[in-house]
């Protein structure tokens, strides 16, 4: 079976409250000194160009996304993050985390875990977590890109309204067109038990983000769930879905 990993509403241990004060100086000189003519025309401003390098971190690579200005490609080493900020205190971290910008971080145990089922697919980077007072939060932690992408969400009908809907715009004509992507609505285990992916589109992956569910920070594997409950790690809400 497949779990929801959903961190959206945990603050605290598993959802730090800062920033990237560091990465977003070391941005700015690279788009006002270092980056060439051509490029800075197709981002125009710079807080396009950090939007977009954010993005990378969240999104799946070689896709337009909507109101990018560029395809997004992966991080160059200028873009990845050194080190994180903290605003508060933090007392105690989980073994995985979402910080500014919805980006992860991961400690190095659930690093060797998800190395260890899929080896190659997902990129990780030391990234030091700092206190307010800049002195370093004990332990070693990687930002992570999660690798891998799946469309593999059923809309059940039954559900609709209820669980998910179907995401959509008004157009020029103020008529409504659908997007192809579904927000999700279930907030407990009980309703995202619900929910139905296909097995076969999930493909065998451990770790992926859905494409077009919106919804559930991360999907995680029977393998994985197991591998991180024998290991003790702490973990944010799982929530187990159906698959069909």
């Amino acid at each position: 079976m497949a779990w929801a990993v959903n961190i959206e509403s945990e603050f605290g241990r598993f959802f730090p409250s800062g920033d990237y004060p560091e990465l977003r100086d070391r941005l700015h000189t690279y788009f006002t000194q270092e980056m060439s003519a051509e490029e800075r025309a197709t981002f125009q401003i710079k807080v396009s160009y950090v939007r977009w390098v954010f993005e990378k971190f969240v999104k799946e690579f070689g896709v337009l996304h909507p109101a990018d200005k560029a395809v997004l490609t992966p991080p160059q080493d200028h873009e990845w993050p050194r080190s994180f900020q903290a605003s508060r205190t933090i007392r105690s971290l989980g073994s995985v985390i979402q910080t500014t910008n919805a980006v992860l971080a991961v400690s190095e145990a659930m690093k060797d875990l998800i190395e260890g089922l899929e080896p190659g697919i997902h990129q990780f980077r030391p990234i030091a977590l700092l206190q307010p007072n800049s002195e370093a939060f004990p332990g070693s932690y990687y930002t992570m890109i999660i690798g891998q992408f799946r469309d593999s969400f059923i809309p059940d009908p039954e559900t609709e309204g209820k669980l998910w809907t179907r995401s959509s715009y008004l157009d020029r004509e103020k008529g409504r067109t659908f997007t192809g992507a579904y927000s999700c609505h279930a907030g407990g285990a009980e309703s995202f038990a619900r929910l139905s992916f296909s097995s076969s589109a999930i493909g065998g992956a451990h770790l992926w983000r859905e494409r077009n569910f919106l919804g559930g920070s991360f999907f995680i594997s029977d393998a994985l769930h197991d591998a991180i409950k024998k290991a003790r790690l702490k973990m944010p809400s799982q929530f187990k879905v159906k698959e069909a």
